[in-house]
């Protein structure tokens, strides 16, 4: 049986939590709390952070790795594709994502002094790398691609709230986030915005 070491706060963790319910995997979901975290799993995790996973005796850290693992040892919806150059297509969309997106916003989720990228240069990045067609990140195909990047979107009610930045989005991105918003394993998996906004204003533990 699958154990997936889970936060709902996390986007890391929601990534997991999205391949596992896209592919209708089977499995035990742990909560852990980020800002109490538990000392035995302090020990259990490596980078004690979420997402984190143990199967058949084995166990990961990472949630690209766990998405790209998951959707390999299981069976179901295949969220890679299987020519070549669509993998590396595939490859480079994560990239991008991981490099202008998450990196960019990331740290507004810390802090409330944080500024911003511009939009151009937050969303050009972004817009260039989506298949023109669409509707997902690749075209027809949802892929891990189009897993990695939601989750950062469903929160950004949470950067408005710190940075008066409303969700302006190009064409193409606001076309993908439709699409993607309305797969049934995203709204399986989706919290609404009081969850976020209340779970940020709560203090850590001491």
């Amino acid at each position: 049986m699958l154990k997936l070491y889970n936060s709902d706060l996390c986007p890391f963790a929601h990534r997991a939590r999205l391949v596992v319910s896209a592919k209708s995997i089977e499995h035990d979901r742990i909560h852990i709390d980020l800002k109490n975290m538990p000392q035995w799993y302090r020990e259990l995790s490596p980078n004690q952070s979420v997402p984190f996973i143990q199967h058949d005796e084995k166990s990961l850290p990472e949630s690209l790795i766990i998405m790209q693992y998951l959707d390999e040892a299981f069976p179901g919806l295949k969220l890679t594709p299987e020519d070549a150059y669509g993998r590396a297509k595939m490859r480079l969309a994560l990239d991008a994502i991981g490099s202008k997106l998450v990196t960019a916003i990331s740290p507004a989720f810390r802090g409330p002094d944080f500024q911003l990228p511009a939009d151009e240069e937050l969303w050009s990045p972004l817009e260039a790398s989506l298949d023109a067609d669409g509707p997902f990140w690749l075209g027809a195909q949802l892929t891990l691609a189009d897993l990695a990047a939601y989750p950062w979107f469903e929160r950004w009610p949470l950067l408005q709230q710190r940075t008066g930045r409303a969700l302006n989005l190009p064409p193409r991105l606001k076309r993908w986030l439709a699409a993607v918003s309305n797969l049934p394993a995203v709204l399986k998996e989706a919290r609404s915005t009081e969850f976020y906004l209340e779970a940020m204003a709560q203090p850590a533990a001491r």
